[in-house]
């Protein structure tokens, strides 16, 4: 029988562009789980630069949860700058970040959460991605091959739900701030002989719009990004 709350406190960053349609349901759902599962918790939701209705509703959102608060980007910066802008006003030891889409919600890392005692980072892996492109796909596989190629790392998936000890970005310095952020964690913590686990993860299809990690200029700059760290390593 499961023992909930978990004793943990949970920063739960909500990286959002452009996700009107999901946001709300998202974070609602998100604190539901969260009253149900965590000892304490706060939901950032860090708006990169939206275009469309995504910061009224944050703002919305404020007024009714006080578990939330929002950070605000002038324009979109990417992925890693918005997890990196939710760290710096993280209140607990341990954070993750959410999509805002609701690909993912706090009951479907809960086995992340439980080794999160015994852990600097946990990687949450997902097991089916049934919405996923045969070029989804192939990216997916290029990324694991190269990562074990370049830097021997030999984890599961590196692109979906982190669970971080907040005292890891004092010892990394991440210069990412695009998709690539989340394995350049991977790496660098590896470097320093940080304790990383992997725990099952449920991955939930998208219900509207379509991911902005696989288009072509995010590809490009997670590749510079990857080749970069590695002459470094030389």
């Amino acid at each position: 029988m499961d023992k909930f709350p978990l004793a943990i406190d949970l920063t739960i960053i909500i990286p959002c562009f452009n996700e009107s349609m999901e946001l709300k349901d998202t974070v609602k759902t998100n604190i539901d789980d969260a009253n149900k599962y965590l000892r304490k918790f706060e939901v950032i939701i860090v708006d990169d630069g939206s275009t469309d209705d995504s910061l009224r509703i944050a703002q919305l959102l404020v007024k009714k949860h006080s578990h939330v608060r929002v950070v605000k980007h002038q324009k979109n910066l990417g992925l890693g700058a918005a997890i990196l802008s939710g760290t710096k006003g993280a209140s607990y030891d341990f954070i993750t970040y959410l999509p805002g889409d609701g690909q993912a919600y706090v009951r479907d890392i809960i086995s992340g959460l439980r080794k999160t005692e015994n852990a600097d980072l946990v990687l949450t892996y997902r097991t089916k991605r049934t919405d996923y492109t045969l070029y989804r796909k192939f990216l997916s596989r290029c990324l694991t091959i190269l990562l074990r190629m370049l830097f021997g790392l030999g984890f599961r998936d590196y692109n979906w739900v982190h669970i971080y000890r907040k005292n890891i970005f004092s010892k990394i310095d991440i210069k990412s701030r695009g998709v690539f952020f989340l394995a350049e964690i991977v790496i660098k913590a590896h470097r320093l002989g940080l304790k990383i686990v992997e725990a099952e993860s449920v991955y939930r299809p998208r219900l509207s719009g379509t991911s902005k990690t696989v288009k072509f200029k995010s590809v490009c700059k997670a590749s510079l990004d990857m080749l970069r760290i590695w002459f470094e390593s030389l």
